[in-house]
């Protein structure tokens, strides 16, 4: 579904455009359209494949994510991203098996 929205959007920027010259824009648009897909249903608490494994993400209150929380959490998603996926590695080694990101975020995932 993710790369659906990346697609969508880069067709998007392509036919609003014209040919990719500058292929950062449209990467970066593309980076928009995903967090537009992840913040407001991590506001929400559950993304669809979410839904599908009974998975919730809350903060450690158990109260639902603010804007300004799930944007957080997608900017240090994305950094974990650019360092080779270190911060999901990072589940791994966490004594409660959290991402990076959701240590630094103030966010957490448990079972629905």
């Amino acid at each position: 579904m993710l790369l659906a929205v990346a697609i969508v959007a880069g067709l998007i920027y392509q036919a609003l455009f014209g040919p990719v010259h500058d292929s950062w824009r449209q990467t970066a648009v593309q980076l928009a359209a995903i967090g537009l897909y992840f913040v407001p249903q991590w506001m929400h608490g559950q993304t669809l494949p979410m839904k599908t494994w009974r998975l919730r993400l809350e903060r450690p209150d158990g109260s639902r994510l603010t804007l300004a929380r799930a944007l957080a959490r997608y900017a240090l998603a994305l950094l974990s991203c650019c360092m080779l996926g270190l911060g999901f590695i990072w589940a791994v080694l966490d004594r409660e098996h959290q991402f990076l990101h959701d240590r630094l975020a103030g966010t957490r995932i448990r079972q629905a």
